[in-house]
């Protein structure tokens, strides 16, 4: 299979990775990356950070007409909103309505999906994951891949890299509860799923990496997981570090969490990693990507997209192709009712003259016998004068 460029957006640059999904494993080709320059940012100047881009790329070897863009979770705000329990295309119009109503910009100015949660037993209202992102920012990031001739597959949330990740690692039963986290540096990212959906996503910057301060953002973090969901038992707890934060944290008797998995790329047996790599990249920067990634080609999760969000479908209208049907159908209609009524007449016409012949057969035989009866009643005659 070709490989896929996926370019994991930060607020300082970004790291562009070639990976292809296989049955089996994720195996990553090529990474590289990009620290923009001040006149560079995409934000101020997106040609300019397009350019940079494309020379970027081409340097790297990594040439691709289309890439899939990973936005990080601390630029998104999600909400679990109450939502009328209509069909999705009617949610297509809701959420954003609602959605803006808790923001300070109005919907024009934001790019919003969302994720259908559950339905819950004796609630009468539904409810949705939402996800807001300013449409500034990814008209920046839009702009940017326009002048670096890439085509845009998609603008993915990391959070959705981090659960189907997670989830292919440990896949979870009916009603069991996955926790799919990562850290890298002092940003700690959580992914709650349950029933193959994803139902809460987090983000947290801790102050230092220790077994104490994790076990315990995990703790408040499942606090704030049942506030909004309910009854919340977690069965497992996948954390993605860099391995030395995974040695670290693997010696912590602190870090008391059931269930839990501590996990380095390094030493992951599904995700295979070129010998090169970037200097001073923390490799645990790849996982939510590769996610995201995994999700677009075979995922189990559904996603979001900020590129191509949820729409109401737009049925075409065919009126014109209707009426043309139905102006067809009645010029049918008439022309077998006429086709008919000719028919019809045509059968009376050859009744009519079978009829006046059958009367010219009868006339001439009365004809050809009235001398016959004249003659009998001369004979008739004759014999009673003779008779007398």
């Amino acid at each position: 299979m070709a490989d896929s460029l996926v370019l994991n957006w930060n607020k300082r640059g970004v790291v562009a990775i070639t990976a292809s999904v296989t049955s089996q494993t994720l195996r990553v080709s090529r990474v590289e990356e990009l620290l923009w320059s001040e006149p560079e940012e995409p934000k101020k100047n997106p040609k300019a950070a397009g350019e940079s881009l494309k020379a970027f790329l081409r340097r790297a070897g990594m040439q691709s007409s289309a890439a899939l863009v990973c936005i990080p979770r601390d630029s998104v705000v999600i909400r679990h909103l109450n939502v009328p329990r209509v069909s999705e295309d009617d949610l297509a119009e809701i959420v954003p309505l609602q959605a803006a109503t808790r923001s300070a910009q109005s919907v024009d100015q934001l790019m919003v999906d969302f994720l259908p949660q559950p339905d819950q037993p004796g609630v009468e209202l539904g409810s949705v994951l939402a996800a807001t992102v300013s449409r500034s920012y990814t008209d920046a990031i839009r702009k940017t891949l326009e002048a670096a001739d890439l085509e845009v597959r998609g603008f993915g949330l990391s959070s959705v890299g981090l659960a189907e990740i997670g989830l292919n690692f440990f896949p979870a039963k009916d009603r069991e509860v996955l926790m799919s986290a990562s850290l890298n540096g002092h940003q700690l990212e959580v992914a709650f799923v349950r029933d193959s959906v994803i139902q809460l996503m987090q983000t947290a910057t801790i102050e230092e990496v220790s077994g104490e301060v994790i076990a315990t953002e995990f703790r408040r973090m499942a606090f704030a997981a049942q506030q909004t969901l309910g009854e919340l038992a977690v069965s497992q707890t996948v954390l993605f570090a860099n391995s030395d934060d995974v040695q670290k944290l693997s010696e912590s008797q602190a870090l008391s969490v059931d269930n839990l998995s501590l996990i380095s790329l390094e030493e992951c047996s599904l995700v295979k990693i070129p010998q090169q790599l970037p200097e001073n990249l923390n490799l645990n920067e790849l996982v939510v990507p590769l996610g995201l990634l995994l999700n677009r080609e075979s995922g189990k999760l559904a996603g979001l997209d900020f590129f191509n969000p949820r729409q109401k479908r737009i049925v075409a209208d065919d009126s014109r192709r209707k009426l043309a049907i139905y102006a067809a159908g009645a010029v049918t209609l008439l022309s077998l009712a006429y086709y008919q009524f000719h028919s019809y007449v045509r059968d009376l016409d050859q009744q009519i003259s079978q009829l006046e012949l059958d009367e010219s057969n009868y006339n001439s035989s009365l004809a050809g016998g009235k001398s016959v009866l004249e003659a009998d009643a001369q004979l008739k005659e004759w014999l009673i004068r003779d008779t007398h």
